[in-house]
């Protein structure tokens, strides 16, 4: 199911403290002990905290902004909303999906 993991890793940060401290303190093993697993491309694109690229590969807006309130991966809300937002601008056609 595409983006299920995603979902599932967003879902994670916001339901289980322990994995949103380990996120904190080595997030590429975290990601990676998701189940079911992320890809290479998934992970990469948490560790780069890339929302636009997150949102694309099937991720929910709503989960994904629970990075941004518990800045996580290098974000905080203003930098979640900022990436979407700039995704959107820099090729509308191609982000319909991911509108703020």
């Amino acid at each position: 199911m595409i983006g299920y993991a995603v979902n599932n890793a967003c879902r994670l940060a916001l339901k289980d403290v322990a994995f949103r401290q380990a996120l904190t303190v080595d997030p590429e093993a975290t990601l990676r002990s998701v189940r079911p697993e992320l890809t290479d491309a998934e992970v990469a694109a948490f560790l780069n905290g890339d929302v636009a690229a997150l949102c694309a590969m099937g991720a929910h807006r709503y989960l994904l902004g629970f990075l941004g309130r518990f800045r996580l991966l290098g974000l905080d809300w203003d930098t979640y909303v900022g990436r979407l937002r700039e995704a959107y601008e820099s090729d509308p056609a191609a982000r319909t999906d991911i509108s703020p």
